[in-house]
């Protein structure tokens, strides 16, 4: 998914009508998170978490 070994672990946990969104990169153990509505479809809530890590990732190796 993200890094060499394509694995990144990811975690949801929906607090009433939301959902909190975990990624981690196995790898690096750089974390990020977000928050959606609980009805997006977990697909659409996966590719979100993935690119949010890509990005993340991205503007580390920048700075």
């Amino acid at each position: 998914m993200t890094n060499k070994s394509g694995e990144a672990i990811i975690e949801y946990k929906q607090i009433g009508a939301i959902v909190k969104v975990t990624v981690i990169d196995t790898a690096t153990g750089t974390e990020t998170c977000f928050q959606a509505p609980a009805n997006t479809p977990r697909s659409g809530l996966e590719q979100m978490a993935i690119n949010k890590l890509r990005y993340v990732l991205n503007k580390q190796k920048g700075d």
